[in-house]
């Protein structure tokens, strides 16, 4: 004996009715959202932020693109300020096509950016910005090299001298770079390396009916500071077994690229 179940259908007009109901629930949500969109673009809404962040340790890893590398507390703010009469001030809706705008992010680190602009809709309009990211690469390299990070030119200290590399210190068997004074040596320091972009920008743009228009965009990109590159001293020889055979040496450096350069 077989038993068949028989599910209901929905008819065409309940599923009308079940559809109507959800589209009644969700149309506040949307319309609610809406709002929100809309007041956006014709309310003025400036906000000031500022606080203190504390970097536990000094890292140029964790601090490579944020600017916080150093240990300590350090303030930052962002601010976004507008205006002009195309808002609405209060209950009153803006009835004029003039608006204004600056805008802050990441102040008091070395990834802060500012802006500003001035426009009338559709007729002319006016913005400048800057903006810096420094790229920090290593604070623990140690060199006798003296130069600025933001110049273009490292060299040696007057006073290092010469190293002797034919002198092999007794005992210790150390010889080159190994076997340098203690004068030499005290002319290591530790250099915090690292690379700065900083961009400046201009735009202004006039429309002199729908069809035709003049725009001008300029963009100034610099950037200082150094990196590290790695090189390979010439070929010294050296006597080696019984038979006096030579071979050729080679030392591997690790040196500061200086980068100062704008387009």
């Amino acid at each position: 004996m077989k038993k068949h179940l028989d599910t209901p259908a929905f008819s065409t007009i309940s599923l009308a009715v079940h559809s109507a109901l959800l589209l009644m629930l969700a149309m506040p949500q949307i319309a609610l959202a809406d709002d929100e969109e809309v007041a956006e673009l014709i309310r003025i809404t400036n906000t000031v932020e500022v606080g203190v962040g504390n970097t536990s340790a000094d890292s140029a890893k964790f601090g490579e693109y944020n600017g916080l590398n150093k240990s300590g507390a350090n303030v930052i703010g962002n601010f976004r300020l507008r205006g002009g009469d195309a808002y609405s001030h209060g209950n009153d809706l803006g009835t004029g096509v003039n608006t204004w705008e600056i805008k802050g992010n990441d102040l008091g680190t070395t990834s802060r950016e500012v802006s500003g602009s001035v426009s009338q809709q559709g007729l002319w309009s006016l913005g400048i910005g800057y903006d810096e990211l420094q790229h920090n690469i290593s604070n623990t390299y140690q060199t006798p090299l003296v130069g600025a990070m933001g110049g273009n030119a490292f060299t040696m200290p007057a006073g290092f001298g010469v190293i002797n590399t034919a002198y092999i210190q007794p005992l210790t068997f150390l010889s080159g770079a190994q076997a340098m004074t203690a004068t030499q040596k005290s002319y290591f320091q530790t250099v915090d390396v690292h690379s700065d972009r900083k961009n400046t920008r201009l735009v202004a743009a006039y429309a002199f009916d729908r069809q035709w228009g003049l725009k001008f965009d300029y963009n100034r990109l610099e950037q200082t500071g150094a990196k590290l590159m790695s090189a390979s001293t010439d070929a010294a020889t050296a006597l080696s077994g019984p038979g006096g055979s030579t071979w050729g040496i080679e030392k591997m450096l690790i040196l500061m690229n200086p980068t100062n350069c704008y387009v």
